[in-house]
């Protein structure tokens, strides 16, 4: 899916695989139980939707595309 084209994994967040629930709630609990690394993780998640997903800038991309140069 489109989810590796999102975020890295352990840098902009963790991906869970809900098929192994035992992973995926040590995952989870070893981001909330660190907060540096929730800090860490949120910093970086915020800078990703800045640079690429705020409207100011895949709106302008998005109409490059539409209606070309």
């Amino acid at each position: 899916g489109g989810i590796p084209e999102v975020f890295d994994d352990g840098r902009e967040g963790r991906y869970l695989n809900l098929d192994d629930p035992r992973d995926a709630a040590e995952k989870l609990v070893s981001v909330l139980e660190d907060p540096h690394k929730w800090q860490r993780m949120s910093a970086c998640a915020r800078e990703a939707y800045l640079n690429r997903f705020h409207p100011g800038k895949l709106g302008r991309k998005w109409m490059h595309t539409l209606v070309g140069a």
